[in-house]
């Protein structure tokens, strides 16, 4: 009885930490600028917006799915998110004005909030390049 009850609590508490990954208020920011261009993603809850000043497109929005959604949460899910903001840039073209800066915010809640380190427009680290094509493919 008594590690049937071990068990059950071991059990609880990590669906409970699974749960409390992503849920309803997640927000999403993805972002790339440089001088003169300026090229944003962003999810707040189940809303998209979507700005890129070499395009002209001020602003715009759109309703996710549920399935975009779950999309999405699963593939954060897939991210070690703690350490985003240690992730190792696979290229340095930013540095010479060959392509945009580029960073990730992710708040899977309203009490978490993780940046990840700077990266090129177009070439994120392999860890985060799943989910940022998925949103690039989301427009």
């Amino acid at each position: 009885m008594k590690y049937f009850l071990y068990t059950f609590l071991i059990i609880m508490s990590v669906q409970k930490s699974c749960s409390q990954h992503t849920d309803d208020k997640m927000t999403i920011n993805y972002t790339a600028q440089t001088r003169g261009f300026n090229y944003e993603i962003s999810i707040v809850e189940h809303t998209l917006t979507y700005t890129n000043s070499s395009e002209s497109i001020v602003k715009q929005q759109r309703a996710l799915s549920t399935d975009e959604v779950a999309q999405i949460t699963s593939l954060i899910r897939d991210i070690d998110l703690p350490q985003i903001k240690d992730l190792v840039r696979p290229s340095t073209g930013a540095y010479t004005d060959r392509s945009a800066i580029a960073s990730l915010q992710i708040s899977p809640s309203k009490s978490e909030m993780y940046n990840s380190s700077q990266f090129d427009h177009g070439n994120p680290p392999t860890q985060l390049k799943a989910l940022i094509t998925y949103l690039q493919s989301l427009l």
